[in-house]
C-alpha cells in the first residue's frame, strides 16, 4: 500500500460524488456502497440501493464501473416514481413469491 493519507484532491473528488448522489436521488432513498479489497481475490465493489417511495431494494445493481451501476439506480427510483402503484404491486408479486419459494406453498 502506498501513502495512507488521502491527498486533498482525493478528498475532494470523494466528497464531490457524495454530492452528486445527493443531487440525483430523492429524500428517502438510501445508498450502500462497498469496496472490496480481499488478500488474495481481485478488488470489487457493489452498490445496494432502497428505493424513496417504496422502499425496494436493488442488491444486485449491474455495471463495469461505480457509475454505471449509480446510474442503474437512479433509474430504478425515476421508474418507481413514474408509478408506484406498479412498482408496489411488482415488489408484493416478488414478495410472494419469495414466500412461496420458501415455504413450498403456491403463490
Amino acid at each position: 500500500m502506498s501513502n495512507p493519507i488521502l491527498t486533498a484532491a482525493e478528498r475532494e473528488t470523494l466528497n464531490k460524488a457524495l454530492e452528486i448522489i445527493f443531487a440525483h436521488t430523492p429524500e428517502g432513498a438510501s445508498f450502500l456502497i462497498d469496496a472490496r479489497h480481499p488478500k488474495g481475490f481481485r478488488q470489487d465493489f457493489g452498490v445496494c440501493y432502497f428505493t424513496s417511495k417504496v422502499r425496494t431494494q436493488h442488491s444486485f445493481i449491474t455495471g463495469a464501473t461505480l457509475a454505471d451501476r449509480i446510474q442503474f439506480a437512479i433509474d430504478r427510483e425515476t421508474d418507481e416514481m413514474a408509478d408506484p402503484e406498479k412498482a408496489n404491486a411488482q415488489r408484493i408479486a416478488k414478495l410472494r413469491e419469495e414466500l412461496a419459494n420458501l415455504t413450498g406453498a403456491a403463490a
